[in-house]
């Protein structure tokens, strides 16, 4: 149960990260 919730916890973090990667370059 603790392995799901650290995968879900990752796979927020990687999108959060990507959506502000793309947020600059678009800039």
């Amino acid at each position: 149960m603790s392995n799901m919730v650290l995968h879900n916890y990752y796979r927020s973090s990687t999108s959060y990260r990507v959506r502000i990667a793309l947020e600059m370059k678009g800039r």
